[in-house]
């Protein structure tokens, strides 16, 4: 049987890791000049959210969690900031868009709830 880490069992690790499937689609539509910058961007924001909840579940404190949970919202917060520019610059399709912005408004609403019930670890 293989080890599962805390984290893994998240719900809101889970979709954050499945909304990156979205996001490299998405990279790959891209025109090539853009690929760099705002491809880059998005797909460096898009893995920060699940980094920081794996990295924020492995912390003693609450209050140690809490700011890693509230770094992976500020990144799907810049993931829809990207998406909306990218809509208003026709880059994206409106379906991509839809699919990808009420993913992050989950994930998003998801990071929330998880930070209000962060506790310490009592057993260490």
């Amino acid at each position: 049987m293989q080890f599962v880490f805390d984290f893994e069992k998240l719900e809101v690790y889970k979709r954050s890791t499945s909304i990156m499937a979205g996001i490299f689609r998405l990279y790959n539509r891209l025109p090539q000049d853009l690929k760099f910058s705002v491809g880059d961007q998005i797909i460096r924001a898009g893995l920060s959210i699940s980094n920081n909840i794996s990295e924020g579940s492995g912390k003693l404190t609450a209050r140690d969690k809490r700011r890693f949970y509230n770094m992976a919202l500020g990144s799907c917060r810049e993931v829809v900031s990207i998406l909306n520019i990218m809509k208003e610059e026709n880059l994206i399709d409106e379906s991509t868009y839809k699919e990808l912005r009420e993913k992050a408004i989950e994930i998003n609403n998801m990071l929330k709830a998880l930070s209000k019930t962060a506790r310490d670890f009592s057993s260490y």
